[in-house]
């Protein structure tokens, strides 16, 4: 038998998906045995590469939807943001290697990475920071786009 932190006890013959897509098997067939298995590269998504985001204009939820793909442009011409001082394409949410990062590409004003009710980046068209659940993107003063 497999014991986990928290004394929780894995029974023989079960697998665990671990957080990172990997899967652990647990006491295949007779005495406990452990096979450590990295499943096949894909390009389908899982929930680590999706982010659920929420996005509020003047404070009211106005639509929030979970990204299907690796890059999100953030603005007018995406998901009912529709307001003079948010541009067309004013950023973009990308995945890479590293995780989640938002791009500024506004010339309009700065964008805010706000985490924990701090600011903890400001961003300036071309810049970019990377960004994980719990964030707040802070567009201008009246748009914010929350990472869940």
């Amino acid at each position: 038998m497999l014991e986990r932190a928290g004394g929780e006890v894995l029974s023989h013959e079960r697998s665990v998906l671990l957080e990172s897509g990997d899967v652990l098997l647990t006491g295949v067939a007779g005495s406990p045995h452990i096979t450590y298995e990295r499943p096949p590269d894909t390009t389908r998504q899982t929930s680590r590469n999706c982010l659920d985001l929420r996005v509020t204009v003047d404070g009211a939820e106005v639509s929030s939807y979970t990204t299907a793909t690796g890059c999100v442009t953030i603005g007018r011409s995406h998901r009912d943001i529709d307001r003079p001082d948010i541009s067309r394409s004013h950023g973009a949410l990308e995945l890479d290697n590293n995780g989640w990062a938002y791009v500024h590409r506004s010339a309009a004003g700065p964008s805010a990475i706000v985490r924990d009710g701090a600011p903890v980046a400001r961003l300036e068209r071309g810049d970019s920071a990377p960004v994980r659940q719990g964030d707040e993107l802070r567009l201008t003063e009246c748009a914010s786009l929350f990472i869940g």
